[in-house]
């Protein structure tokens, strides 16, 4: 079979620069570049060396980049104090009007009122205690309801106008009881004490107010105390009359008295108006102020006990329809079932169980509460009017708790010390606790740094946050829409709560509609 052979071999071009790899680190275009590799030990210290420079590099580029990012952030500005008000002593507490017009100021000797643009004393409130905790509500035109806590457990109320301080009552009238905690509605219609008596108990009573009736009063007696000023200085002006008329040589049993001494006349009596840096300690007329009522008395919930039922029948009876969330306190859990499952946790979690406080110490449970507006989940007294944005319940967490209770304040009836209309359960314990000035949103902080924001209309969590961190929230607040970065163009859904923690981190929870998934702003690292 005849085969036919090219003439000639096939011409393969030599390999040129372009088509080496570049990755061939042993070609060099360069001779010079090409050296002996070191000896050791060199090659050792070289390696060492460059290591070295990488590792100091990387930390100067931190160091770069964390300079770099606060420098951009945006810090408060600073403000210098020009007025150091130090004419009553040391300040214990301090709040301030709703108006901005006044800043009240507790004292070791009472309580005062300055103005807040000039800083002049207007009225002092003199009193033999320590105030330590004060709280203001607008309730009329430059009317300012105050409730105060001193340092022997005592909480009292007081209205102040036109610059002078009326005392109304005190709220801890049952003797042997001290007011742990006291807070005010933002309107000045209820006010809540938590009392604790000598066997330390603690509970929270509500108390309406009855704030148009406080002002009418006030306003009567005002009125009373100008006309009786009045008629006062027209016969103090007419007694002055009859003296210039009197014959030469004679005179009142007032000029006898202040010419007796040296013989000269003296100077006029001291004036009772009080200097601008005084303020006005002059009591204000006598008025009888209409007493409160007690609407809401609200105790811990007990500890959670076996069922003492004999039978499954009356176990079940005893339990609520089922038709909200309880509180968990009826239930059928037999005390040898808790107690196992007790002894099961202690042998688990061995370790982590020592270091918690002993069973024998006795833990107070302090409530928190807040004041909510109605909506449409606790619909109470919307159907009236004169109801609406008014308050109709208030929200209740106990120290070492996890559900957040609401009760109503407009029920009507003997009974106090009736159930919660609804309950919000939470998986850990209730640590700290927010609202937002118009009561729509409720935030509550967990132990362990978990973050929750409930929507009180639709009665849903509008988000969860977990903000890694290594303690637990200690202090939540609202913040102003107007100073959040990137805020959207419509204010009114645009929500965020400031979260500190227990390490002394601070964040910034973006919680409004549409910014669900958004993630913290870390404000200050621990």
């Amino acid at each position: 079979m005849p085969v036919y052979l090219r003439k000639g071999g096939l011409d393969i071009p030599p390999p040129s620069l372009s088509s080496r790899d570049s990755d061939d680190e042993e070609f060099l275009t360069d001779p010079e570049q090409l050296y002996d590799p070191l000896p050791q030990p060199f090659r050792m210290i070289d390696k060492v060396l460059s290591q070295l420079l990488e590792d100091v590099w990387d930390i100067a580029s931190e160091r770069e980049e964390a300079r770099m990012q606060e420098g951009s952030r945006v810090r408060p500005p600073l403000y210098e104090c020009p007025v150091q008000m130090q004419e009553h002593g040391k300040a214990h507490c301090m709040a301030h009007s709703v108006d901005g017009r006044y800043i009240f100021v507790g004292l070791p000797t009472g309580l005062a009122a300055f103005d807040a643009v000039s800083q002049v004393t207007l009225a002092v409130w003199e009193e033999a205690v320590e105030v330590t905790s004060l709280n203001v509500s607008l309730v009329g035109v430059q009317m300012y309801l105050l409730s105060t806590v001193d340092d022997m457990g005592a909480s009292r109320l007081l209205l102040f106008s036109n610059e002078r301080f009326y005392f109304i009552k005190q709220l801890n009238e049952q003797e042997g009881t001290i007011t742990v905690k006291c807070q005010l509605a933002p309107e000045g219609d209820y006010v809540g004490v938590a009392l604790e008596n000598k066997e330390k108990e603690v509970w929270l009573e509500v108390q309406r107010l009855p704030r148009d009736s406080w002002l009418r009063e006030l306003e009567q007696a005002q009125a009373q105390a100008l006309k009786a000023a009045y008629a006062a200085s027209q016969d103090q002006s007419t007694t002055g009359e009859g003296a210039a008329e009197a014959p030469e040589g004679q005179g009142t049993d007032g000029e006898d008295g202040r010419r007796s001494g040296a013989g000269t006349p003296s100077s006029p009596g001291p004036r009772h108006t009080p200097s601008a840096g005084q303020g006005s300690t002059l009591p204000g007329p006598d008025v009888k102020f209409s007493p409160a009522q007690l609407v809401l008395r609200v105790r811990p919930p007990p500890d959670l006990t076996g069922c003492s039922a004999k039978s499954p029948y009356d176990a079940y009876k005893a339990i609520d329809s089922g038709d909200v969330i309880g509180t968990g306190s009826n239930h059928v859990l037999l005390a040898e079932h808790l107690n196992q499952r007790k002894t099961v946790f202690n042998i688990v979690h061995d370790q982590q169980v020592r270091h918690l406080p002993s069973e024998d110490e006795e833990v107070t449970r302090i409530p928190t509460f807040h004041f909510l507006l109605g909506g449409q989940m606790f619909p109470a007294g919307l159907d009236n009017v004169a109801q609406a944005g008014q308050v109709n319940s208030v929200c209740v967490h106990w120290s070492g708790s996890n559900n957040l209770q609401h009760y109503s304040l407009l029920k009507t009836g003997k009974d106090i010390e009736h159930k919660p209309e609804l309950t919000w359960p939470n998986s850990c314990t209730i640590t700290a606790s927010a609202v937002s000035p118009d009561t729509s949103l409720v935030a509550v902080g967990l132990v362990g740094g978990f973050l929750t924001v409930w929507d009180k209309y639709l009665g849903l969590q509008r988000c969860v946050k977990n903000l890694n961190t290594q303690g637990s929230i200690t202090h939540l607040s609202f913040l102003n829409p107007v100073v959040l970065p990137n805020k959207p163009a419509d204010t009114a859904v645009c929500a965020a709560v400031l979260v500190g923690c227990s390490e002394g981190a601070l964040f910034v929870v973006r919680c409004g509609q549409g910014e669900e998934d958004m993630e913290p702003t870390t404000v200050l690292d621990s």
